[in-house]
């Protein structure tokens, strides 16, 4: 073939006949069957054209321009496989020809209506049969006419073999959508009489047509088909609109051959009174009355000897006289089973519930390209439902974020998206998604011949709320007020009033869960209502006129919660305290938020504070800073000593971001605030700040003065993980000088402290810089111990900040020990976590992690890409180490690309720095140095090196990034 098929599309599907006893009574044989299978199935598609798309265990799906070649690939197959000698496991296999829209997106096809419906043809069929749609057989009408209505086909023996098609007649498949008219494929040498379809209309059944087709939900049709198999009563259970009723009815059509008297349907949403349940079923049954019976005794006696499938649609405001009947019927009708639907359970002997949660889809914030959008059932609902309203509508590049959006916002609920997705004959995806804050408005008309809750999305919901009791509903208006997921201790203490008692609040949060209002998350021991629900909730809020009162409670609740936390907390439990406020952080953001409009301004301002250190150590720098400096910007009814807090806690956070300027600045302001006030505390805080930010900023004279003063302060206050803390910064600071006898000393104390303490975070830190200690005094087994060690600590904490730096210096370890692919990972994890979090400085590091690995291997090019990509994210960045790694690897690359003179003065230049800075310069700098010096001498002589020496020893530090990337050609 040219090209693959694509846009009108015949489809081959086939697959074996009972293949699952074939594997249990010839597990031997079977084997070699299917090898000589799949080897005729190959030869026979190949040779005709096809385009084997797909092969899922011994089913082939395959594609072809035109129906002609797809009818005589089956054909050549069944005729193989009917001469194959097959010994013990013989072969049979089924096949399914249909014509329709599909397209090609790599190598995988997109047309779920043309697909589901070639699949349901196939398995109609059985062993040795070739079944084809009338869309298949209307393609070959002209062809069929011109040759007495036959094709023909030259057997691999030679023989010219004739193709007919018998006519079977309206069928309807089990897809439940329109009928269709089946032909079989008759050739000479096949099979050509087989029992009556495996279609619907085998046994009887009032399944409803369906105008649209079902779409995904393959796992949870096979969790249901295989409970069904081993209880008698199954209740589907699941909010409104999660698509109960769809999955019901699909279950009872995939299943139908097991019923020989049937499915039959009993919808029960129109009802109102309990004592007309009987009548409904006897209804649907066709049961007529009779006289001195009553109808439920004449409706046990016509069910008792049948094998028959009842599925009982929207039990909820029924659920009582459904459950007695259901467990009577079963008890007198030994083959009778029971699908029900319903957003609570029937609580009648031998229920199984099966919960039904919505469909998957796409999580906010991964940008994901088409073919991967349409991996998710809830994106191929709206596309499939977005095509029958606009025929033109295409998922792309430029749509895809707002149909992730859309789908996430609208919980994969799929009424809710069917309704969305009607939409788009008039709206945009990113119009829609922009108006889903307002979702009870947008998403209505619904079609005209559905049920009345399902014409909108509010009345979908309104049919739920009614069902409730007084103080359940007033419980899921009061559980609105949270975000994301909550625990049950929290739902106690903010929702409970002079109306409502802490005591009955758990089990009107059992009632709420049973009847499907709020999730309860077992895993975790949490709680959370989707979205659309909790929308719904807090417009009844509002309507109460308790809104503000509840956001009140709940910021008072994560106030009293986190509050003081973390701000000064040292131990142990730090971890778990992190992941206890990760999972509650949704809560904590809309506490925050909500502070500024509830008169809470000091409370939100204080766990804002307090929250600085999970925002450090969880990487939410941005993040973070925006809250404090929002708190800094509108100080109106915030402390004094509160937002001087806050600009402490903004300056740690905007180190991370390369932000030394804003940090400093606001550091200073709060260290002449608490010299001022005598805050002995605070100046031991704030001096230790500074003199990090001076170490970072390669100014290690001035930063020893603060962090001596910073320790002077810290022990006369006995603050013990501020001493280990400000031990470590002058330990930094040693290790930078090449005092390492000290920097050993500072670092061990502080470990003592640490260990003291048992204080996971400091540990964590302590083994990384003793870890630098050692590798600098060769001991490269210790250095990498504990680098290894500090990892593991950083990982058991979820300390981001602390990963991305232990990762670099693994990876440089592993680079200095030439084991470059494992050199790779670590600075590749690095970069892509510290990218994450936008931890720039041990971004930058990881860069030049990779740019000096990509020149070890040899590969100039890569290596000077990544040099100048470093060089140009540095331009606004005062990180002089960082810096120095760049200009001594670019001479290097300058070296190789015969710039001599610009390298000895790129290389001179670094030193000179390191000299101005005070900084230590390792044995490698120094060979990297003197090779280059030599190397420059033999090839432009020694009085250029000279020269471009001295050249280095003078430059400015806006020459020497121009050096840097002028003529650093990346084609080297």
């Amino acid at each position: 073939m040219d090209s693959s098929p694509t846009g009108l599309v015949t489809f081959l599907f086939t697959d074996i006949e009972g293949s699952t006893r074939l594997a249990q009574d010839f597990p031997d044989d079977l084997q070699i069957a299917l090898d000589k299978h799949h080897k005729i199935i190959d030869n026979a598609f190949a040779s005709n054209n096809g385009f084997v798309f797909d092969i899922v265990g011994d089913a082939f799906y395959c594609a072809f321009h035109n129906t002609e070649d797809a009818v005589r690939a089956a054909v050549q197959a069944q005729l193989d496989i009917t001469k194959e000698s097959w010994n013990a496991a013989v072969i049979k296999v089924r096949m399914g020809i249909h014509t329709g829209h599909a397209e090609l997106m790599n190598k995988n096809y997109m047309g779920y209506i043309t697909l589901a419906r070639s699949a349901r043809i196939m398995s109609a069929a059985y062993g040795e049969q070739i079944l084809i749609s009338s869309d298949s057989y209307e393609h070959l009408k002209t062809k069929l006419e011109n040759t007495n209505n036959a094709l023909r086909i030259i057997t691999r023996d030679g023989i010219n073999a004739q193709i007919t098609f018998r006519d079977l007649g309206l069928r309807r498949l089990k897809d439940l959508i329109q009928p269709m008219q089946m032909f079989q494929v008759i050739a000479d040498g096949l099979h050509s009489e087989f029992p009556a379809l495996k279609t619907l209309d085998a046994r009887p059944n009032n399944l409803p047509i369906q105008l649209t087709s079902f779409i995904g939900r393959e796992k949870e049709l096979a969790e249901i088909k295989a409970q069904l198999s081993g209880t008698r009563i199954l209740t589907l259970l699941g909010p409104g609109g999660t698509g109960k009723t769809r999955l019901a009815l699909q279950a009872g059509a995939d299943v139908i051959d097991e019923f020989e008297n049937g499915v039959w349907i009993i919808e029960l949403a129109s009802l109102t009174e309990q004592s007309l349940l009987s009548q409904a079923i006897a209804d649907a049954l066709q049961i007529k009355e009779q006289p001195g019976l009553s109808l439920e005794k004449i409706l046990i006696e016509h069910v008792s000897s049948k094998k028959i499938l009842l599925l009982l649609d929207n039990c909820e405001h029924l659920i009582d006289a459904c459950s007695q009947l259901s467990e009577k019927l079963l008890r007198n009708s030994p083959n009778l089973k029971i699908i029900a639907t319903s957003r609570e359970g029937l609580k009648c002997q031998g229920e199984v519930i099966y919960k039904v949660l919505s469909m998957k889809h796409p999580e906010p914030g991964r940008k994901m390209v088409p073919e991967q959008l349409l991996q998710y059932e809830a994106v191929r609902l709206f596309t499939e439902r977005a095509l029958s309203v606009n025929p033109s509508f295409r998922v792309a590049n430029e749509n895809a974020s707002a149909l992730a959006q859309i789908c996430f916002q609208l919980d994969g609920i799929p009424l809710a998206i069917e309704l969305a997705a009607v939409r788009t004959k008039m709206l945009t995806p990113e119009t829609i998604r922009q108006k889903l804050n307002d979702r009870f408005k947008l998403l209505t008309g619904g079609k005209r011949t559905a049920l009345p809750r399902q014409q909108t999305l509010k009345a979908m919901i309104d049919w739920s709320y009614d069902l409730l009791s007084e103080n359940e509903k007033l419980l899921w208006r009061r559980l609105t007020v949270f975000s994301g997921r909550w625990t049950l201790e929290a739902a106690e203490e903010i929702c409970q009033d002079e109306l409502l008692d802490q005591v009955d609040i758990l089990d009107l949060m059992n009632e709420l869960t049973d009847k499907s209002i709020i999730l309860y998350l077992e895993n975790e021991g949490n709680f959370k209502m989707l979205e659309t629900l909790r929308q719904y909730g807090q417009e009844k809020l509002n309507e109460d006129g308790e809104t503000a009162k509840f956001y009140a409670k709940h910021l008072n609740y994560y106030f009293g919660v986190y509050g003081n936390v973390f701000e000064e907390y040292a131990g142990p439990e730090l971890g778990s305290l992190l992941d206890k406020a990760e999972g509650d952080y949704p809560n904590i953001q809309s506490a925050l938020n909500r502070s500024f409009d509830n008169g809470l301004k000091e409370e939100g301002c204080r766990l804002a504070i307090s929250m600085g250190k999970f925002w450090e150590l969880r990487g939410f720098y941005s993040e973070g800073r925006t809250w404090l400096e929002k708190f800094i910007n509108d100080d109106k009814d915030i402390s004094h000593e509160s937002i001087t807090s806050s600009k402490n806690a903004a300056a740690i956070l905007a180190v991370h971001q390369g932000l030394f300027e804003v940090s400093n600045k606001y550091l200073t302001e709060v260290l002449k605030i608490y010299r001022e006030e005598g805050n002995k505390k605070g100046m031991g805080n704030t001096l230790n700040s500074l003199g990090l930010n001076l170490f970072d900023l390669s100014e290690y004279e001035k930063a020893k003065i603060y962090l001596r003063e910073s320790l002077s302060l810290r022990r006369e206050v006995n603050n013990r993980i501020g001493i280990a803390s400000t031990l470590n910064s002058l330990g930094l600071v040693a290790i930078r000088e090449g005092d390492f006898i000290n920097a050993k000393k500072f670092i061990e104390e502080s470990l003592e402290i640490a260990i003291e303490l048992n204080d996971t975070m400091y540990k964590g830190i302590c083994y990384s810089n003793l870890a630098q200690i050692y590798d600098n005094l060769g001991d490269v087994k210790k250095a990498k111990e504990y680098f290894e060690k500090s990892l593991s600590l950083d990982i058991e904490l979820g300390n981001k900040n602390g990963m991305c730096i232990s990762l670099y210096n693994i990876g440089a370890m592993e680079l200095n020990a030439k084991e470059f692919s494992k050199a790779e990972k670590f600075f590749t994890e690095g970069y892509e976590l510290s990218k994450e979090t936008g931890y720039k400085q041990a971004m930058f590091y990881s860069m030049t992690g990779l740019g000096q690995l990509a020149l070890e291997m040899g590969d100039h090019k890569k290596s000077s890409e990544i040099f100048i990509e470093t060089l140009n994210e540095l331009q606004n960045v005062n990180d002089i180490q960082c810096l120095l790694i760049c200009i001594t690897n670019v001479a290097e690359l300058k070296s190789i690309n015969g710039d001599m003179e610009a390298a000895v003065t790129l290389i001179s230049s670094a030193k000179k720095l390191y000299e101005d800075t005070g900084s230590f310069i390792e044995e490698k700098l120094q060979k990297q140095y003197d090779d280059l010096v030599r190397s420059a001498i033999v090839k432009i002589g020694e009085a250029k090196t000279d020269e471009a020496t001295e050249a280095g020893k003078t430059i400015s530090f806006e020459k020497i990034i121009e050096l840097c990337k002028t003529n650093l050609n990346p084609e080297i």
